[in-house]
């Protein structure tokens, strides 16, 4: 059995009986841009994974095949995990830039 991440949004949506067009509206995207999500054509993001989830009323890791919700959990720590690490380098630029500006007056 196939256990894609595009099968799994298919099934479910025709689960609750849903054209491609109300899930598009329901995401905000297009039909395109939904219809290549599903036939993973496109690769479907971590954002748009949760949402897709939320519409669906199903938890993020049940659409992704193999994974379960902590690896999905890690996944999300260590983008956050960067992210703080690059904000706290660019704080100790503009701090030294700061004292930089003082100490020249």
């Amino acid at each position: 059995m196939n256990d894609s991440t595009g099968k799994k949004i298919k099934i479910l949506r025709r689960q609750k009986k849903w054209a491609q067009k109300e899930m598009a509206g329901m995401l905000d995207i297009s039909v395109p841009a939904y219809s290549k999500i599903e036939c993973e054509i496109t690769d479907i993001n971590i954002t748009r994974l949760i949402q897709v989830a939320e519409v669906l009323g199903v938890e993020p890791c049940t659409l992704l095949p193999g994974h379960n919700p902590e690896d999905l959990v890690k996944q999300e720590n260590l983008r956050l995990k960067q992210k703080i690490q690059y904000i706290e380098k660019e704080m100790m630029y503009l701090q030294a830039k700061l004292i930089d500006m003082y100490e020249t007056k």
